[in-house]
């Protein structure tokens, strides 16, 4: 009986364990690990993949950025977002709509915000400014999508499922295996790992969504 009893109770422990960590991780951060294990999928030796970016802008600012993956097709930056209820939005929208039932939430236009990413990426890659930057927002499976897009080609929002898809359909090299190494160390080696930052970083943030959240009430112009 105890040969049976020992695997039991170590396999009981394991899930509260699994439990306990996946409670202290954020909706966005539970989110960011599916798509880093479907990026997983790639092949290390054509496909360089950084999770979790931070990267110090001219402004003094910083900007944090999902995944970025780069490749002699290009590089590929990626939002990611771990919303429940329908998503309604456009390209051109500030703020997309998240609605659940009765429920009304607005956030800022994942594809704007990550316009911005890939300008933090160009800020910092001078020499590769005019590469092509492809901009990828995906989804989790809990979000159902209403949304509406130009015809921009290198700009996609999909669900998690459909992220490697995405960047296999882009064959066309434009980079060699030298440049690719390249831009990996440069944007690893500019990735701020301080968790002191990262916390300043998240508080900025949260001040950002309150200030905003503050105007609407006020009914002020954005700035």
């Amino acid at each position: 009986m105890i040969y049976i009893v020992i695997p039991i109770a170590v396999i009981f422990l394991m899930q509260i364990l699994f439990t306990i960590i996946t409670n202290f991780k954020s909706e966005g951060e539970i989110g960011e690990d599916i798509v880093k294990t479907d990026l997983s999928e790639l092949n290390e030796e054509e496909y360089k993949v950084i999770n979790n970016v931070l990267l110090k802008r001219k402004n003094g600012r910083t900007s944090q950025i999902d995944h970025v993956v780069i490749s002699p097709y290009g590089i590929f930056v990626i939002e990611t977002k771990n919303y429940k209820g329908t998503i309604i939005g456009t390209d051109e929208d500030r703020e997309w709509i998240q609605k659940i039932g009765k429920y009304r939430n607005k956030f800022y236009n994942p594809v704007k915000q990550n316009i911005g990413h890939i300008n933090a990426l160009k800020e910092l890659l001078k020499e590769y400014a005019n590469v092509l930057y492809v901009s990828i927002v995906v989804f989790t499976t809990s979000a159902d999508l209403s949304v509406s897009r130009s015809n921009n080609l290198n700009s996609h929002i999909c669900y998690c499922y459909k992220v490697v898809d995405i960047i296999k359909k882009y064959s066309k090299k434009i980079l060699s295996d030298t440049e690719v190494l390249d831009i990996y160390k440069t944007i690893k080696e500019n990735n701020i790992s301080s968790y002191k930052q990262r916390k300043i970083h998240i508080q900025n943030v949260k001040n950002y969504v309150k200030e905003v959240e503050v105007r609407r009430k006020e009914n002020y112009p954005w700035f």
